[in-house]
């Protein structure tokens, strides 16, 4: 009998060690998944908007020459979703920018200048890449490549961007919780970037190109490096205003090149007319219109004239974004 109470308790004390077992590897992979280590399909790492989005890029990124190449599909995914081909040119747009690149050529024109690539657009097994490192200026971003941590950053430069010093030598945890991997470690006196202050913890991104959490009693001196960019589309004076129909352009705006030509019609007019704004009747959309109003918006917007719509409850929100 004593024998038979014996083996049960033993049985019992088995299946207890084993469920504590199991409760402290599972606490493991909840607090510290980076103890696991994941496939990763993509050789490259990306951070964008100070986010790691590396598992959503679509196609890997590509270096060549130290210009950093991002896929057609990555730029609209990240960057610019008004991006669209015509024929064998691509044009992009940011808020007061419009490139063109022609594939297999050195050429960018940026808002109706040309200025030679080092390195044109590419085509990489069937897939289109564009030197995003070359497009710094058009869509005001600043874009590194860490080799150390493999990692491409996309600096928005129009963003807010808040810096803080680390008060000691802290570890940076991938979790919100001090038994959480480290992913980085800070020194006393380094800066790092803030991109969320959440009451105890801070998440941050490293000078490495790590994004994590620290205590944030142990960071100080938070300062702005540079505030939100922000631009007042308010048109004031009637009398300033320059009105045109988008109807009248129709049968001219097939192509690029026609486009850019009226476009740079309106641009004078509204020079030489001394217009501080402009104001559109879209009393038409198709393909073509759309493309005008992504083409003309950042034009108008880089030489201090702004720009409203008309009939906007029908206007496609990403023209709306331009505003």
């Amino acid at each position: 009998m004593k024998k038979r109470k014996t083996k049960k308790n033993n049985a019992i004390k088995k299946i207890i060690i084993v469920l504590i077992l199991l409760f402290i590897i599972a606490f493991i992979i909840n607090i510290s998944p980076n103890y696991i280590r994941e496939y990763k399909k993509h050789e490259i790492g990306l951070i964008s908007k100070q986010e790691e989005v590396t598992n959503n890029l679509k196609h890997d990124i590509y270096i060549k020459d130290e210009d950093i190449y991002l896929s057609k599909e990555d730029v609209m995914q990240f960057i610019d979703n008004n991006l669209y081909e015509e024929g064998s040119k691509i044009i992009t747009t940011s808020t007061s920018h419009v490139a063109m690149l022609e594939k297999n050529k050195n050429t960018l024109q940026v808002n109706g200048a040309n200025i030679e690539l080092s390195e044109p657009v590419i085509i990489k097994n069937n897939i289109t890449y564009l030197p995003i490192s070359e497009l710094e200026n058009v869509y005001n971003i600043k874009v590194d490549y860490l080799k150390e941590s493999n990692i491409v950053i996309i600096d928005f430069l129009e963003d807010e961007q808040i810096q803080a010093l680390a008060s000691k030598n802290i570890n940076v945890k991938w979790l919100k919780n001090k038994f959480s991997k480290n992913v980085d470690k800070l020194q006393k006196g380094e800066s790092t970037i803030i991109i969320k202050q959440e009451n105890e913890w801070t998440k941050v991104l490293t000078n490495k190109g790590k994004i994590g959490y620290i205590k944030t009693n142990n960071l100080k001196q938070n300062y702005t490096v540079r505030e939100k960019m922000t631009l007042n589309n308010t048109i004031n004076n009637e009398s300033e205003i320059l009105n045109i129909t988008l109807s009248n352009y129709t049968n001219n705006i097939s192509t690029y090149e026609e486009r850019l030509k009226i476009i740079e019609d309106i641009l004078n007019k509204s020079l030489s007319e001394e217009k501080t704004g402009i104001c559109i009747n879209v009393d038409i959309q198709n393909e073509e219109t759309d493309k005008f109003l992504i083409e003309i918006i950042p034009r108008l917007k880089e030489i201090g004239i702004k720009v409203s719509l008309q009939n906007q409850e029908t206007i496609n929100k990403k023209i709306l974004d331009l505003l």
